[in-house]
């Protein structure tokens, strides 16, 4: 066999037995069902949370997906006035379920920000560190932006996500 051949079928042996890369941009919409986030002296609130809500992968593509999630994590936060944070962060573990009983589990951590309209925003990474059924084998990180549009205690949170998936090859 030729160099050259056997350079080409090892540059196609390495081509099917390369993962998948896809990119997934998607919305959320969270609502604060427990924990205990309180003023812990003056200007500094900090404690646990817990979320409900909806991941929307694929957003108005054919392949859209709703997952239920739900999310606990921390947040310590030190505000300087109504309009100026000194500090802000988040940690957070946010459980996923498809339709067909998939899950998903990522972690991530967040500073946090006042926006223009007094919103909390929220901006953040993270990675996936478990996966079932359909998601089994994959890896993932996504970075976030959350907007907290409803203050406590009714809290709504609206975010959007964009993950990078790397599917093993099957």
């Amino acid at each position: 066999m030729s160099r050259n051949a056997l350079l080409v079928l090892l540059g196609a042996q390495a081509l099917a037995c390369a993962p998948t890369v896809v990119t997934i941009h998607g919305r959320s919409v969270d609502h604060a069902i427990g924990g205990d986030v309180r003023e812990v002296e003056p200007g500094h609130w900090a404690g646990t949370y817990k979320n409900a809500g909806l991941n929307i992968d694929h957003v108005g593509d054919k392949d859209e997906e709703v997952l239920a999630c739900t999310e606990t994590g921390t947040f310590d936060g030190v505000w300087l006035s109504a309009t100026e944070i000194k500090s802000c962060t988040s940690q957070g573990t946010r459980d996923c379920r498809a339709k067909d009983g998939s899950t998903n589990t990522g972690e991530s951590t967040a500073t946090c920000r006042v926006g223009p309209n007094g919103e909390l925003i929220f901006e953040g990474t993270g990675k996936q560190v478990n996966a079932t059924g359909r998601f089994e084998g994959s890896q993932a990180t996504f970075t976030f932006t959350a907007w907290q549009v409803v203050p406590p205690p009714g809290v709504i949170n609206f975010g959007s996500y964009t993950t990078t998936v790397t599917l093993p090859k099957k």
